[in-house]
């Protein structure tokens, strides 16, 4: 894939899984820095019903991308809370120095 996204910075809401851990994919094999933000930290869907619909953490996701030679670390966030929100976007400019993309993805 092209990196038609070298240098820029990108977070995504709900990053965890699903649409939303695809798109962090997506952007980090474009060459983006991705910051990975979700409330999921650690898995809770293993052996339960919910295990088919996609399990993972924002850990696992940063994990993927940088293991594949992206850039990205994991934010913990829930962003009905306005704190989350706060620090989410101070932990991006304190690590990468700017925000280029946001996606909300998150489902509230």
């Amino acid at each position: 894939m092209d990196k038609t996204l070298d240098g820029k910075v990108a977070i995504v809401t709900g990053g965890s899984r699903g649409i939303g851990r695809a798109m962090c994919l997506g952007l980090g094999a474009a060459g983006a820095n991705v910051v990975v933000a979700a409330r999921t930290e650690e898995d809770k869907s293993a052996g339960t019903q919910f295990e088919k619909y996609g399990s993972g953490t924002i850990v696992d996701t940063a994990t993927q991308i940088n293991d594949l030679g992206g850039a990205a670390f994991p934010v913990r966030c829930d962003v009905t809370q306005s704190e989350d929100l706060i620090h989410l976007v101070e932990a991006a400019l304190e690590r990468f120095g700017r925000i280029d993309v946001v996606i909300s993805n998150a489902g509230v």
